[in-house]
Formats: C-alpha cells, structure tokens, sequence
C-alpha cells in the first residue's frame, strides 16, 4: 500500500479567462491558489503473475481572490492484470468527477482501458491498447458545455524497446480516435 499528499502554492497571470470570455464577474487578474494533492492505493492481490491495485486520486485548488475557478477533482481507480510470460493482460477502469467552486458538478468521467502486451525476448515489449472514455459535461449555462459530452474510442499499437542503462525506454506508437459529442462541434476523428 502507499500514501501521499502534496501542498503548494500556483500563481495564475489570468485565472478567469476561458477563450475569449470569463467566468463569473471578476476582472482579468492574477490570482494565487492553495494546491492541495492526495492519493493512495493498495494492492488487495499480487499472487502468481495475478495483480490488482486500487487507488484513489484527489486534487484541490483554492483561488484567494476569484473563488468560482477554484476546482477539486476526485478519481477512484482499479487497475486488474494477469501475467502469462510472455503474455500480458490488464484492464483498468477509472471514475472521476471534477467540480468548479467546490460544489458545482462540472464533469464526470468513465474510462475502461483493456491491454495485451506481448515481451519481445529481452529487448522490448509491444502493446495493443483500446480506451473507451464516457464524458459527461453539466450545462453551466454556457450553451457548449452539454454539447462536449459523448463516447470517446481509442485504439493505439505501441512498441517499447528497452535501453541501457542509465536510459530505461524508447517508445513508438500509433492510435487512432473517434469522439462523438452530444454537439457536432465537439466530434474528433483522428490519427497519431
């Protein structure tokens, strides 16, 4: 199991400003925010190639002079994998929700991540990868927000090849990606 927390300090030359516009009746100031982060996990199984881990994430930032940019973001995690040398297989799934001024729902995130990786001898490993990723955007009374939402689909092929030390590895990949939004404004699709 592990633990850890983090505290700083952000300055921001212009926290409102989102494209062109700002959010809420503040002025296009600076501001410095309180950072705050938190984590932990724990691996309830590692037997005979068999893992699983499960893990919170947390983050938190607290602006002294425009309080509606303020923003916490909380992500549970499990993360499933079973290793047959020199096959491996993993599934992760993650949970997050994000939240503007500490209590206004702004996003909430699903995100299923199934793998198999196969070791190259002693020289590498190549992984085929696929992500579904569900968004849900709250209308916050800008017209685009709910229109952002939608399925998101990710397939990527990725070769690591492993370096002497002191390098450890060099990665190589393609991926291909669709996003269809609730807003057609907002769909993706692409190749890198």
């Amino acid at each position: 199991w592990s633990v850890n927390a983090t505290a700083g300090l952000e300055y921001d030359s212009n926290p409102t400003l989102v494209g062109d516009s700002t959010i809420g009746n503040f002025q296009e100031d600076d501001d410095v925010a309180g950072v705050f982060r938190a984590g932990g996990q724990i691996q309830p199984v590692d037997h005979e190639g068999a893992r699983l881990q499960l893990g919170y994430d947390g983050f938190v930032s607290l602006y002294h002079d425009t309080p509606d940019v303020s923003q916490q973001t909380h992500v549970a995690w499990a993360n499933a994998l079973l290793d047959r040398d020199p096959i491996r297989v993993g599934v992760r799934y993650d949970f997050a929700y994000t939240d503007l001024s500490l209590n206004d729902r702004f996003r909430l995130l699903h995100r299923v991540l199934p793998s198999i990786s196969l070791r190259n001898d002693d020289w590498g490993v190549t992984r085929l990868a696929y992500e579904f990723l569900a968004s849900n955007f709250d209308d916050r009374g800008a017209p685009s927000d709910d229109d952002r939402s939608g399925p998101q689909h990710s397939i990527g092929l990725d070769q690591f090849v492993l370096l002497p030390a002191p390098l450890t590895f060099a990665q190589v990949g393609a991926r291909a990606t669709t996003f269809q939004s609730d807003g057609s404004e907002f769909d993706y699709q692409g190749f890198d």
